[in-house]
């Protein structure tokens, strides 16, 4: 793959016989030396591409003089002489070499490096005068030199046969300067060439010699050191190239050509006659590789061409090759035949001199030569030839345009002049020549995989190029009817088989796939698949065409679904704000999305998110169904609801799972009334699919009112009206479904409003009651803080609302008091103590027998025992409960009261008590143990039986006695007890220790006692304090 990388832009003919030497251009003019020794300058006119015609392809001429026919056909030279010094050797030597020490444009002062085969010459001009300053006789027979720059002072290195001398350029006075030897070093061979490297430790330089390499550091007093240090890993590579067999023809006297080339900013070039190998000085760290450029033979000249090409001149033509494949990329034939041809090269022009004449070269600059490579393989018409993708022209050129782009670096102009930055416009326009492979592989070849995650997804293309490679039906505009629009024409002539899926042929191939499945098992599918294509092989192409052509759609959307998974990443970065670093640049918007605006951010973001989620979930929908559940319910997406609700409740008589994906969606996306009106449509319409029946779709409807919290309380209110109401619905199982189960959601609902909404709205009593008995006994509210000041109010209102049921039966019925409401009711009171009792009480009719017995337990937890007495004797007249009543009171830790009342109940039955006798016997009886003996009898009246009396007096007497001889023993034990204890004190005052003086040292801490405290230790007397800190320790 040739393109033209130079362009012939001007011809000098110097209208001399005189042969051209050398030749150097700086700042728009032009140094010709000649081989008389005359020394000329030209003026330049910088001819760009743009300022002339258009000129053909360089790879079109097959020689020289067809070039010169080219160049004669310019109008006018671009070169006007300036001046000319002759003889500037002073012997007519030619003029080998010209070199720019120093250009300094504000003084007009110019200092000359000159030379002949053999000696260096330093000159300075100034105006139109060229002075010569020095002849170096140091440099007598030298072969290079190199003139640099050290620490903001002029040097220059020069081999001379076996030794190298280094040079320093020192100014006398203000305009009077030399070069002054500085440093002279014998080297084992001849010095064939010197270049510059720049190293982490500072400038260092490469000497060629012919046998071997070496490094100067200029900054340690020019000490030597080998290139390739002895038991380095370079070393096998070094001696292949050392070790190279070489025939030199006769063409050279001194050894072989060698050379050290420059090519990138750590990259460089070293060539022995016609073997190259490459140098590595990144990071400072030295390495070699075999080069891919081979050279036909020993060359006339070579030079490096920015970004990635290496100029070979031989001495009959001229070749550009790309440094790292080895490729030619252009070749010129020329008629030169010299094996000293002067040439000079920068990045925008080369001179080359051709005998008597100099001709110039344009290098076209980045831009001309990447739309060259891009050219390659378009417009080829053999669309239905099959290619391999190694020899495409199209993806060879795109590949080559790359690693060209790659090689450029990116402080280049080339990538300036624009908002985003020079780092960033080159991973962009990378990042377009990558599109455009891709698209291709996708295209042309089903390079699915890597096309699309490989090079779409690793290179941020835009996912609207991306969907344009598939069918509509995947795009959210398809289902917008207004904008729906196919191009039936372009599929038709489109190479993409993956596009022209449509979706009757997609949903047939489904029907098909299940069809076979329902009527046999795997083994008979497999049976009958293998018949069918024995059976079928004479049949049409066409069938099977389609069906490879599915299997290629439904490889591609797996690799879609990959790549737009990755774009939801990248754009919940952007849509959170967050920073997006790619490649080592921060990634905006505006890069991915090249038509949003920055007044429209934001809507624009959400508008692409919807786009892509949209397109995830239609893929899931075509091709993998059984994974849209995962999609619908993250939290963050974005998918359009009308275009979910229309694909899969359309779909949902194929697929029941769909309405619960779409359930999913809609709760994820807070959709909830839509989500319920969809429901109660569908409970309510004629439908013939059996899980969708009323049933099936009030569990779901159940099913999601379960997840909503107390923030929708309203809609779980409103659409749950017909599950309670509806004829055909179990309302108490609905009720207690919904409202009356141990989720977080169902718990934070407001309970007064749940049961204000089923007594007014529900109008059911029975659900208000259950919802109650389920707060209060089966619920954990009891436990729950911030619920406990309320439950008083539920136990009221359940006491009311079983009051109200009570009221409304008859009362005469003889299960009235075994009814479920009354025990209810009963067994409550008498276990709770939650409600408000002035309430409840209010709400008790006096004139309702039946409802008294409730009155207890109320006046009981208000103290008005003698109320509950009195209802229960002289009301209910049940003198066994008031009995009980009294006898609970005395054992709950109330004796007292308890005796006050058993004495009020027995002064109530006096009143009577001739028709009491019985009654005042039994209470005597059963509680006569806990009642005044002396206050009983004096309250009985004299005619009272005392054979009434017998048990209680009985009684009276055995707990009297029992009580005395409790009280005796008692006495004796607590005589035993006094004398055993006088008898441990006698004991311990028996025990004493003497202390002989206050000097006496504590055993602890070794210090006098003193007259502290003291305590005894192991029959020791020590201090008090040391003992317990002894003991705490």
């Amino acid at each position: 793959m040739n393109i033209d990388v130079i362009r012939p832009a001007s011809r000098l003919n110097s209208s001399s016989p005189v042969k051209i030497t050398a030749v150097y251009y700086d700042k728009e003019k032009l140094y010709v030396g000649f081989a008389s020794g005359d020394f000329s300058i030209y003026d330049v006119d910088i001819i760009t591409e743009s300022d002339q015609r258009k000129a053909p392809s360089i790879t079109s001429f097959k020689s020289l003089t067809d070039i010169r026919t080219y160049f004669m056909d310019t109008k006018s030279s671009n070169f006007h002489h300036d001046m000319t010094f002759p003889n500037v050797n002073g012997d007519s030597t030619p003029v080998s070499r010209i070199e720019i020490v120093s250009n300094n444009s504000s003084t007009n002062r110019i200092i000359f490096a000159i030379t002949n085969n053999d000696i260096i010459r330093i000159f300075e001009k100034i105006g139109n005068h060229l002075n010569l300053i020095q002849v170096m006789d140091e440099t007598k027979a030298y072969h290079e030199l190199l003139v640099y720059e050290v620490n903001g002072k002029k040097h220059m290195t020069v081999g001379v046969k076996k030794k190298l001398i280094i040079f320093e350029m020192v100014y006398k006075t203000r305009n009077l300067f030399r070069f002054n030897k500085i440093s002279e070093q014998s080297l084992k061979e001849r010095v064939k060439a010197i270049s510059c490297m720049n190293l982490q430790l500072g400038l260092h330089l490469i000497i060629g010699l012919s046998n071997d390499f070496l490094l100067v550091d200029v900054n340690d007093d020019f000490r030597i050191t080998g290139l390739f240090p002895e038991n380095s890993d370079n070393n096998e590579m070094y001696y292949y190239f050392n070790h190279s067999t070489f025939s030199y023809f006769g063409l050279s006297s001194s050894g072989p050509s060698i050379r050290i080339l420059k090519a990138n900013e750590d990259e460089y070039c070293l060539i022995k006659d016609n073997q190259i190998i490459i140098l590595s000085s990144k990071d400072s760290a030295i390495s070699v590789k075999e080069s891919n450029v081979k050279l036909s033979a020993s060359p006339v000249f070579l030079s490096f061409i920015y970004p990635s090409y290496l100029l070979v001149v031989y001495n009959k033509k001229v070749e550009i090759i790309d440094l790292e494949s080895g490729e030619l990329v252009q070749k010129i034939h020329h008629q030169i035949n010299s094996n000293s041809i002067p040439v000079f090269v920068n990045d925008a022009f080369i001179f080359l001199g051709a005998n008597t004449d100099l001709i110039q070269f344009n290098i076209l600059n980045f831009q001309q030569q990447i739309d060259q490579y891009l050219r390659f393989g378009f417009g080829d018409d053999r669309r239905n030839s099959k290619k391999d993708p190694k020899t495409d022209l199209a993806l060879v050129g795109l590949q080559r345009a790359l690693k060209f782009v790659e090689k450029i670096d990116e402080e280049d102009e080339f990538f300036g002049g624009s908002r985003v930055g020079k780092e960033k416009k080159k991973q962009l326009m990378l990042r377009d020549l990558n599109k455009q492979r891709a698209f291709i592989l996708f295209e042309r070849y089903g390079k699915y995989h890597e096309s699309l995650i490989e090079i779409c997804s690793d290179w941020l293309v835009s996912y609207k190029d991306v969907l344009d490679l598939f069918p509509d039906f995947l795009k959210r505009e398809f289902y917008d009817r207004s904008n729906a629009t196919i191009a039936n024409e372009a599929l038709k002539n489109t190479r993409n088989v993956v596009k022209k899926i449509t979706l009757d042929e997609l949903q047939q191939s489904k029907l098909n796939a299940l069809t076979t499945a329902d009527s046999a098992t795997e083994v008979e599918n497999d049976r009958s698949s293998k018949a069918t294509l024995t059976s079928r092989m004479p049949s049409t192409i066409f069938g099977q065409t389609k069906s490879q052509n599915l299997r290629k759609f439904g490889k591609a959307i797996n690799n879609l679904i990959i790549y737009l998974t990755d774009q939801r990443r990248i754009h919940l970065a952007f849509l959170n704000d967050e920073g997006f670093f790619w490649k080592g640049i921060n990634i905006t918007p505006v890069d991915l999305y090249d038509f949003i605006t920055p007044e429209l951010m934001t809507s624009s973001l959400n508008q692409i998110a919807i786009e892509i989620d949209t397109c995830l979930f239609l893929c899931y929908f075509y091709c993998k169904p059984m994974l849209l559940g995962p999609l619908l319910r993250l939290p963050n997406n974005c998918c359009d609801a009308s275009i979910v609700n229309q694909c899969l409740l359309s779909n949902h008589d194929s697929d029941n799972n769909f309405l619960k994906e779409l359930l999913d969606f809609y709760f994820g996306r807070k959709l909830h009334k839509e989500a319920l009106e969809m429901l109660y449509k569908l409970a309510h319409e004629d439908n013939d699919n059996e899980a969708l029946e009323s049933g099936g779709i009030s569990h779901l409807t159940i099913q999601y009112l379960q997840k909503l919290g107390n923030i929708e309380l309203g809609l779980v209110f409103e659409h749950s009206k017909w599950l309670l109401t509806d004829p055909d619905q179990d309302p108490m199982l609905n009720g207690k479904l919904i409202f009356m189960n141990e989720t977080y959601e169902c718990e934070s609902y407001d309970n007064f409003k749940v049961l204000e909404y089923f007594v007014e709205v529900i109008c059911s009593e029975e659900l208000a009651v259950e919802y109650l008995e389920w707060i209060i006994f089966e619920s954990d509210f009891n436990d729950q803080p911030n619920k406990q000041h309320i439950m008083p109010k539920f136990h009221t209102k359940l006491c009311l609302m079983y009051l109200n049921i009570l009221k409304e039966m008859d009362r005469n019925d003889a299960g009235f008091e075994t009814s479920e409401p009354y025990q209810k009711l009963y067994k409550f009171l008498q276990t709770t103590s939650l409600y408000e009792p002035w309430t409840v009480l209010k709400h008790i009719p006096t004139n309702e027998v039946k409802l008294l017995r409730f009155t207890i337990f109320i006046y009981k937890r208000l103290g008005e025992h003698d109320k509950a007495i009195d209802v229960l004797y002289g009301q209910l007249d049940d003198l066994d409960s008031a009995i009980k009543y009294c006898s609970d009171i005395y054992t709950e830790n109330n004796k007292d009261l308890g005796t006050k009342l058993l004495h009020k109940l027995l002064e109530d039955l006096l009143m009577n008590y001739t028709e009491n006798t019985d009654s005042i016997s039994k209470l005597l009886k059963s509680q006569g143990s806990k009642m005044d003996t002396l206050r009983v009898l004096t309250s009985l009246p004299p005619s009272f039986p005392v054979r009434k009396l017998d048990r209680f007096l009985s009684n009276q007497y055995r707990m009297s006695k029992k009580t005395l001889v409790d009280s005796r023993l008692a006495s004796q034990l607590y005589k035993v007890g006094n004398i055993k204890l006088q008898h441990e004190l006698l004991m311990r005052s028996n025990k004493s220790y003497t202390i002989e003086s206050s000097k006496k040292l504590c055993p602890i801490c070794k210090k006098r006692l003193g007259y502290s405290v003291f305590t005894v230790r192991n029959d020791q007397i020590v201090h008090y304090a040391c003992y317990q800190t002894e003991v705490g320790n």
